[in-house]
């Protein structure tokens, strides 16, 4: 999703009380879309599924993370192939010692391993 449609869609969502599951899987989201996602994630109190795997240039994803550490209503996030590097599984460690409603977090198997470090 291109920047401005990524965010219209997200900033359209961000006050929806209906939506339980958000798959923006093989979206490839730029910068505009993460930080929607991110708004969407303050914002929105019924929200628990984001799927934004298969992402690999997904932008914006520490902004989601800093979201998700305040976030009380996501209970899966699916991060999986989306080219994490070490300064975002830094965030990942971050955001899961502030966040106690996160139930399950999909990553990639070599990510899982390099995130048991980070503990």
């Amino acid at each position: 999703l291109s920047d401005e449609t990524g965010a219209k869609i997200v900033y359209a969502l961000q006050y929806n009380n209906a939506l339980k599951t958000l798959d923006l899987c093989r979206n490839e989201l730029e910068e505009g879309a993460g930080r929607g996602i991110a708004a969407l994630l303050r914002n929105n109190s019924c929200l628990q599924k984001l799927d934004v795997c298969e992402n690999r240039g997904l932008k914006g994803k520490r902004e989601m993370l800093e979201a998700m550490k305040t976030n009380r209503t996501v209970t899966l996030l699916d991060l999986s192939h989306c080219s994490l590097e070490d300064s975002d599984l830094t965030a990942v460690a971050e955001m899961l010692r502030a966040n106690s409603t996160l139930k399950c977090l999909q990553l990639d198997e070599d990510e899982r391993q390099q995130i048991e470090g980070f503990r």
